[in-house]
């Protein structure tokens, strides 16, 4: 059976985007406060469950990046 290695061609992994450890939280606290905001206002506003739900699960995603962040550079 021939396999993606039988051609001679090698897998590539995916490189992760490294940032400086000061602006990659910078980016996040931006990301989680202006996302919260614009969930508050939507909320309030508009009314629109997809697009507040939407801001929030973005809200979300950073705040899960930010403690991920903490734990991987914490000092020992």
């Amino acid at each position: 059976m021939a396999g993606i290695h039988a051609t001679g061609e090698t897998a590539q992994t995916p490189q992760s985007v490294t940032l400086p450890s000061g602006k990659a939280r910078r980016v996040l606290w931006s990301v989680v406060v202006i996302s919260s905001v614009v969930n508050v206002v939507t909320s309030v506003t508009i009314g629109n469950l997809l697009i507040s739900n939407a801001f929030g699960l973005i809200a979300l995603a950073g705040i899960a990046a930010l403690i991920s962040d903490r734990y991987r550079h914490r000092r020992r």
